[in-house]
C-alpha cells in the first residue's frame, strides 16, 4: 500500500531531478518536522505570517522549501474548515522535485478559492486571490508565479482567520473561551 507508493513517489523525484543537491530546509527558523502539530492559534497564524513574508521576498531557489512548509503548516493548524486540500505529501514532493510548483500551490487551494496569475518581467509574478464566499482581495507580487501565488493565498486566509476570530470575540477554537 502506502509503502510502495513512497517508494514509487521516491522514484519519480529521482527521474524528474536534473543533477543538483536536495533542496534546503527554508530560512528563518520556517522548519518543522513532519508529525509536529502547531498547537497555539496565535504561534500558527506567526508562522503562515513568516512563510508569506519570505514568500514575497525569498528568492526562486527557496521556492520548493516555503510550499513544503506552508502545506505542512496547514495540514497541521489549530483550526478546523480552513478552506485548503489536503495533500499527499509524496505528491507533493514529486510536483516540486519536478519543478512544478505552480501545480503544487493549486493543489493546496480550496475549492472556493478564486485566484488570478499574470506573469511579468523574467519569472516574476503577480497573482490575486479570494479565498471563500465573501472573502477580502489579497494581490501580491514576487520572483515566481508559486511564491505570488502562495503569499496571496496564505495572506487570505490569515484575513479570512482574523475575520472569524473578531465576529467570535477571539474566542480559542480549543476552549471555547473569550480572550483578549
Amino acid at each position: 500500500g502506502s509503502d510502495l507508493r513512497e517508494r514509487n513517489a521516491r522514484s519519480d523525484v529521482k527521474r524528474c531531478r536534473i543533477g543538483g543537491a536536495l533542496p534546503m530546509r527554508p530560512p528563518c527558523g520556517l522548519a518543522t518536522a513532519m508529525n509536529e502539530r502547531v498547537p497555539e492559534p496565535e504561534v500558527w497564524i506567526a508562522r503562515l505570517r513568516e512563510i508569506r513574508h519570505a514568500c514575497v521576498n525569498g528568492a526562486p531557489d527557496i521556492e520548493a522549501d516555503l510550499v513544503r512548509e506552508a502545506a505542512h503548516l496547514l495540514q497541521s493548524g489549530p483550526f478546523f474548515g480552513i478552506p485548503t486540500q489536503l495533500v499527499d505529501p509524496a505528491e507533493l514532493a514529486a510536483m516540486l522535485a519536478c519543478d512544478a510548483a505552480e501545480s503544487a500551490v493549486l493543489s493546496l487551494l480550496g475549492p472556493d478559492t478564486v485566484f488570478m496569475l499574470s506573469r511579468g518581467e523574467a519569472t516574476h509574478g503577480l497573482a490575486t486571490v479570494i479565498v471563500g464566499a465573501g472573502g477580502e482581495e489579497s494581490t501580491v507580487e514576487a520572483s515566481t508565479l508559486a511564491l505570488a501565488l502562495l503569499a496571496a493565498y496564505l495572506d487570505g486566509l490569515i484575513m479570512l482567520i482574523e475575520r472569524a476570530q473578531a465576529a467570535m470575540g477571539k474566542r480559542s477554537p480549543r476552549t471555547e473561551t473569550g480572550g483578549n
